[in-house]
């Protein structure tokens, strides 16, 4: 390395205390909305928020979490519903995990009918058109 570049370097890592020890202002900032967009930051937000993962956040509304994904990477955009949801998980998340966990335990309790039909056969019935 140069000599020069080494004291530009060591200007900069100097500069960088000062401004975390509050004693010099940053030359510029950039927020998050700044640069990934605000539909990308409202679902990154969203989901660090909720202290979910993706795989789990992705569940809870319904997509795969492939698609969640490459929503967060800026790929992909979610619509309709997806969109609404994600709101409210960044506005409410107590709310929408509370919904979650109530229509879980109704599908847990919920018992499916059991038909059982003696001597049935498999396939196509007598006389199906072909």
């Amino acid at each position: 390395m140069r000599q020069e570049d080494f004291e530009r370097l060591k200007q900069s890592i100097r500069e960088h205390g000062a401004i975390l020890r509050g004693e010099l202002k940053p030359s510029r900032s950039y927020t998050l909305v700044d640069l990934i967009g605000k539909e990308r930051a409202a679902l990154v937000m969203a989901r660090h928020a909720s202290g979910l993962t993706q795989a789990k956040f992705a569940n809870i509304i319904g997509v795969s979490p492939r698609t969640l994904e490459q929503w967060e990477q800026g790929r992909r955009t979610p619509t309709g519903s997806a969109r609404i949801l994600i709101q409210l998980m960044a506005d409410q998340p107590k709310v929408v995990l509370e919904a979650v966990a109530k229509m879980k335990t109704v599908r847990e309790t919920r018992v499916s009918p059991t038909v059982i039909i003696p001597n049935a056969k498999r396939g196509r019935p007598t006389g199906a058109r072909k």
